[in-house]
């Protein structure tokens, strides 16, 4: 897996990457082959967890805010990227922690005028308008003094000399929003395609991947592990999406919230073909029972809290009324 790394008109910082022409990756790391429910298994290196910024002349839109624990880090990488802005604006991908956990530091710090995130609640989809409505009104605490504002797939904002479109994918958990910039061609996916690590250092990735990175066998390992719903799924309706976003959008490179940005319009197509394999396979995967092989028997037993094998076992006396 080769690198991609465009030379800087100026030095940056080691957690900052130029991807495009004034686009950026900021990020911090974790270990590769930490036990988290969403990192596929048998990964080596670092897993870079990113958020991205588009640079105008006076203003920024920054697109997520990353992990709590590389705030000091991401904070250098802005700083160096948001001096001079005269806006800051902030952009969220998905209302969940490794989005936007970051959010009230960042206005603070940054002092962002607006919060832009998914807004409109589809009364067709209880689960996601019900997570919205309750979660934008904590924002909405969480934020002032920045102002709340609703983006509805089909939007297009700018950044500077960035369009950006606002995407509704199928591959996804609940709300979680897409994005593509005209501008550099570029997919912003949230939590897809997050399978590819740094193997030599915590720091931000541009790869271009080799055919070996991305097998079906790659791509199916890493969305059964994201998304266990696919096992047994009816799928179709996401290869779909998949292909109409290829044929639709011409896309130089993906940039994944976690994992390393995937450049390069072959890489990409590629990475889409294995996906589509890979999902496809996985409506043929039986479903695996959450709680199969569970010792419900053990469970409820009354000796189950019973750890010290000294101590005597405690036995509930059952009484009978005459």
């Amino acid at each position: 897996m080769g690198l991609a790394r465009p030379q800087p008109r100026v030095a940056l910082p080691p957690v900052v990457v130029e991807i495009a022409a004034d686009l950026y990756a900021v990020a911090g790391a974790i270990p590769a082959d930490t036990s988290i429910s969403w990192i596929a298994d048998g990964l080596s290196g670092w897993m870079p967890i990113q958020c991205y910024v588009f640079r105008g002349a006076r203003d920024a839109l920054i697109l997520d805010g990353g992990l709590g624990i590389h705030r000091e880090a991401i904070g250098r990488g802005l700083d160096h990227l948001l001096a001079g802005c005269d806006e800051v604006r902030l952009l969220v991908s998905r209302w969940e922690p490794d989005a936007m956990v970051n959010l009230p530091w960042l206005v603070r710090r940054y002092r962002i005028g607006s919060v832009l995130s998914l807004g409109g609640i589809n009364p067709l989809d209880f689960f996601d308008g019900f997570d919205a409505a309750a979660l934008q009104s904590h924002a909405e605490t969480q934020a002032a003094p920045a102002t709340l504002v609703p983006i509805t797939p089909g939007d297009s904002l700018t950044a500077g000399p960035f369009e950006i479109e606002v995407i509704n994918p199928s591959l996804r958990l609940l709300l979680t929003t897409w994005f593509y910039d005209k501008r550099s061609h570029s997919l912003f996916t949230a939590d897809s395609f997050g399978f590819l690590t740094n193997p030599d250092a915590p720091c931000p990735l541009v790869a271009r991947p080799s055919a070996s990175d991305i097998t079906v066998d790659v791509l199916e390992n890493a969305l059964a592990k994201k998304f266990d719903w696919l096992c047994g799924a009816y799928c179709d309706t996401l290869v779909a999406d998949l292909e109409r976003l290829m044929s639709t959008y011409r896309i130089d490179r993906i940039c994944p919230t976690f994992g390393a940005v995937i450049e390069g319009s072959d890489q990409v197509a590629a990475v889409m073909a294995a996906t589509i394999a890979a999902l496809e396979r996985l409506a043929r995967r039986p479903r695996q029972r959450a709680l199969a092989g569970f010792d419900w028997e053990a469970a409820l037993s009354p000796y189950a809290v019973v750890q010290d094998e000294r101590m005597a076992r405690a036995v509930i006396p059952v009484t009978t009324s005459t």
